[in-house]
C-alpha cells in the first residue's frame, strides 16, 4: 500500500504541469534554438523558397504549441494530424522541388548533405506543432542539433555559424 502511494506520489509530482508563464518561456528558448538552427540550415540548403515555406511553418507552430499545451485535445490526436500534415506535405515538397533536383544533388558530397540537412529541417519544423512538454522540447533540440552539426560538417558561411551560435543560446536557455 505505501509503495502504490509512493509511486503514485511520484507519477503527479512528474506530471505536474508547468505554469503558463513558465511553458511561454520554455517556448520561447525552444523556438529560438529551432530558428537559429533553421538560418544556418537555409545557408547551407541554398534554396530560398524551401528555406522561407520552413521559416514560415516554424512561426505558425509557435502560438498552436503555446496554446494547445493548455487544451484538452488528446496529444495522441495532435500527434497524429501533424504526422499526416508533414507526410502528405513532404511528398508534394518532394515531388515538386527536390525530384528534378536530385540526380545533380546526390552526384557530390556537399549535395548529399544538403538533401539530409533538409530533410532534418522538415522534420523538425512539423514536429515544432506537437510539442507539449517540456521533455519533448528538449527532444527537439536534440535534432536542431543534429541540423547544426551536418550544417557545421558541409562549408558552413557566416550566417550558418552565426545560426549556430543563437542555437546554442536558445539550447541553452532551454
Amino acid at each position: 500500500m505505501a509503495a502504490a502511494l509512493a509511486v503514485k506520489a511520484s507519477a503527479a509530482s512528474a506530471a505536474e504541469p508547468v505554469p503558463e508563464w513558465d511553458w511561454y518561456w520554455v517556448c520561447v528558448a525552444g523556438w529560438v534554438a529551432m530558428m537559429g538552427a533553421w538560418a544556418a540550415a537555409a545557408d547551407v540548403v541554398g534554396d530560398p523558397a524551401f528555406s522561407l515555406r520552413c521559416g514560415f511553418i516554424l512561426v505558425a507552430a509557435f502560438p498552436f504549441t503555446y496554446y494547445m499545451r493548455f487544451s484538452k485535445v488528446p496529444p495522441m490526436l495532435v500527434r497524429l494530424a501533424v504526422l499526416v500534415a508533414a507526410a502528405a506535405l513532404g511528398l508534394f515538397e518532394i515531388q515538386r522541388v527536390w525530384m528534378p533536383q536530385l540526380p545533380f544533388l546526390l552526384g557530390s558530397l556537399g549535395g548529399s548533405y544538403r538533401v539530409l540537412i533538409a530533410g532534418f529541417v522538415w522534420v523538425m519544423c512539423f514536429r515544432a506543432f506537437a510539442l507539449r512538454s517540456v521533455r519533448e522540447m528538449a527532444e527537439t533540440t536534440i535534432l536542431a542539433g543534429s541540423v547544426l552539426l551536418l550544417v557545421l560538417v558541409n562549408e558552413p558561411g557566416a550566417i550558418a555559424i552565426a545560426g549556430t551560435a543563437v542555437s546554442l543560446l536558445g539550447c541553452v536557455a532551454l
